[in-house]
């Protein structure tokens, strides 16, 4: 069938280099049992723009083709993409907060979260169709054309997973800021108790005492409930509501589990108020419970 022309307007040798790798990769099937490499070649016009082009191409490398230039499309061109697109829709973020945005919805694209993996494959299949459909009609491809003018439904696909990302990571900078106004809340609160134990039995599971080991109950008309825009404790957090009523100077926390999301919560809003201890008679219960449950977890072994 003649010449396929390919027109890449990222220059420079390595990027020619790499993105004929793409297209004659094992993956591609455009091997030396199908198509040898002599088949190929890579110009660069004046302005340095790589100019890949194959002889004598047939259907079957039209679909290998597609299929490698799909691959190259969402592995060196998407996040320039979806950059784009994002900072249309979302121009009012802070520069100096874009990187983590960024973060976010590359997370989402790359298939790094539940279920993301199998729409990342759907973006990729709909790119490969559509380079083949237009490669079956036509033999010269100027790909950043193609991207340009020809992806509408792949970048509406694109626009729906950065949305997602974004509300999660606005969500996560609200909460953030919530945090930030407990924490400035509790730095200018009065103590009002000296020490309270608190004890961690694992989730959100807690016992709190006082300075002389006696329980503490709260009552949950006596707490405090902050809130910020739609956020506020619920009732998983009624702990950090006790702890913010008591005001306590000192808060020993006794966890076998100091990594959870929780007790980094309680540290970050009360700072250096809180001491851990992992080694004295209260915590051994907490020890003993938390090696249960992750016997029961593994099967008990």
């Amino acid at each position: 069938m003649g010449y396929f022309v390919l027109r890449a307007d990222r220059t420079g040798t390595d990027h020619g280099t790499r993105l004929l790798e793409y297209i004659i990769g094992t993956d591609s099937g455009l091997g030396e049992h199908n198509h040898p490499p002599q088949s190929w070649t890579i110009d660069y016009d004046d302005s340095g723009r790589a100019l890949v082009q194959m002889k004598d191409r047939d259907e079957e490398a039209i679909s290998s083709i597609a299929a490698g230039l799909a691959d190259y499309i969402l592995e060196q061109c998407e996040a320039d993409i979806a950059g784009a697109l994002a900072d249309q829709r979302y121009v009012f973020i802070e520069p100096n907060d874009r990187a983590r945005a960024e973060r976010f919805w590359l997370s989402f694209l790359n298939g790094d979260e539940a279920g993301d993996q199998l729409i990342r494959q759907r973006r990729r299949e709909l790119v490969q169709n559509l380079l083949r459909s237009y490669l079956l009609e036509s033999s010269y491809l100027d790909l950043n054309g193609f991207i340009s003018f020809r992806l509408k439904l792949y970048k509406e696909m694109l626009q729906e997973t950065i949305d997602l990302a974004m509300e999660e990571y606005l969500l996560d900078q609200q909460y953030e800021e919530f945090l930030q106004l407990l924490q400035y809340f509790v730095h200018f609160q009065e103590p009002l108790t000296p020490l309270v134990h608190l004890i961690h039995h694992g989730g959100q599971e807690f016992s709190i005492f006082n300075q002389s080991f006696s329980p503490i109950h709260e009552s949950p008309r006596d707490m405090v409930v902050a809130k910020m825009g739609d956020l506020e404790l619920e009732m998983e957090d009624q702990i950090v509501s006790t702890l913010i009523s008591l005001s306590p100077d000192r808060i020993l926390l006794h966890t076998g589990t100091p990594e959870t999301a929780i007790i980094s919560t309680i540290r970050t809003i009360f700072g250096d108020r809180v001491q851990l201890c992992q080694h004295c008679p209260h915590c051994n219960p907490v020890h003993i419970a938390t090696r249960k449950r992750d016997q029961e977890c593994h099967g008990g072994s």
